[in-house]
């Protein structure tokens, strides 16, 4: 049915003449912010036709169209700098459909969006769901996505935060740091260092990718030491469609038990100054999550990262000279000369 109806569904990138077609959607400012979004896909219009100046950053705006009604909408952000991997969200629907139903709206729309914004050179896809959500994995799995994480979700604990707890100080050589440009490059090492060999190669981050996202809540806990400076601890900030905002939680590999102090600090801290903040951590990091979970946060949700594209190989160019390379690599295959055969020996056994 997909396959043979699919043309009743119009997906296209949002733009101005889809004005008209706002009417159709009753919250007012869900409207707003689709203006909003037509604006933004233009400066991103204008940042993949000067790729060489301006780095990739805005997001656009996707929309499946059914007799001029929108019934659902999706994101699309580079995810660096370079476009080489792009963040999709799973649509969200405004109006329901006479033709189809909700999974194949999510399917069709989704696989459009990437054919609409792919491109020639090597790209990735990331997509994130909650783990509870079986049809958005089963849609993300029809169109070639893979999970390759699982994430926790933790929220802070209204009934634990009315207590007060004392305030304790760094230990000696332990210093705080916003992330800024200085020490951008030792908080993106220490992500390096948390993730695997496959996903650092889906997501393709270079430091300077950290300065281009929002800073609010980023920060990084630094170790002095006699002529080092180490970050091992640090928050970063993950731009998602939700409200609040969230920080991504990463920590050297080597537990330093100066973090049992440490990390209750920053949190609380970072509690007063964003109160709805969400944080982010590994599944598998089993020490970080035990002590949230002491220390009262809730772990609330759980998120599996969904990945699509072909994994890099490394190509070493040779220029091979017509038909004698071949009989170059025939005559070494060849022994130079007859090999000595042994020797009978007249020995007794």
């Amino acid at each position: 049915m997909i396959d043979t109806s699919k043309r009743l569904l119009q997906v296209e990138r949002l733009k101005a003449s889809h004005f008209q077609l706002f009417s159709n959607v009753e919250n007012k400012s869900t409207v707003q912010w689709l203006q909003s979004m037509v604006m933004r896909g233009w400066i991103s219009t204008a940042e993949k036709q000067l790729s060489n100046i301006l780095p990739a950053s805005q997001p656009i705006c996707v929309v499946a169209i059914e007799n001029k009604v929108i019934l659902a909408y999706l994101i699309i952000k580079p995810n660096n700098k370079r476009r080489s991997c792009l963040n999709i969200s799973f649509p969200r629907f405004l109006a329901s459909s006479v033709n189809f139903s909700p999974l194949e709206i999510q399917e069709i729309l989704m696989q459009e969006a990437i054919e609409i914004e792919s491109q020639k050179t090597y790209q990735t896809w990331l997509a994130r769901s909650p783990s509870s959500s079986t049809d958005n994995i089963a849609i993300a799995r029809e169109i070639g996505f893979q999970p390759i994480k699982l994430i926790r979700r933790w929220k802070p604990n209204k009934a634990v935060d009315e207590i007060k707890r004392p305030s304790c100080n760094l230990c000696t050589g332990l210093e705080i740091e916003p992330l800024r440009r200085s020490n951008a490059f030792l908080l993106w090492q220490l992500v390096q260092i948390n993730e695997s060999i496959q996903i650092r190669q889906s997501i393709d981050n270079q430091w300077t990718d950290l300065l281009s996202r929002s800073s609010k809540g980023s920060r990084l806990l630094i170790k002095h030491g006699s002529n080092t400076k180490n970050c091992i601890f640090g928050l970063i900030n993950v731009e998602t469609l939700d409200e609040s905002i969230t920080l991504k939680l990463v920590r050297n590999i080597a537990w330093d038990s100066s973090l049992n102090n440490a990390i209750p600090n920053i949190l609380a801290n970072t509690k007063n100054q964003i109160p709805n903040v969400v944080l982010e951590t590994s599944n598998e990091d089993d020490q970080l999550n035990n002590l949230l979970n002491k220390e009262g946060w809730i772990n609330y949700q759980d998120i599996i990262l969904l990945c699509r594209g072909m994994w890099r190989r490394q190509i070493t160019r040779r220029h091979i000279n017509s038909t004698n390379s071949i009989d170059s690599m025939i005559e070494r295959l060849q022994p130079k000369q007859q090999p000595q055969l042994p020797t009978p020996s007249m020995c007794p056994r």
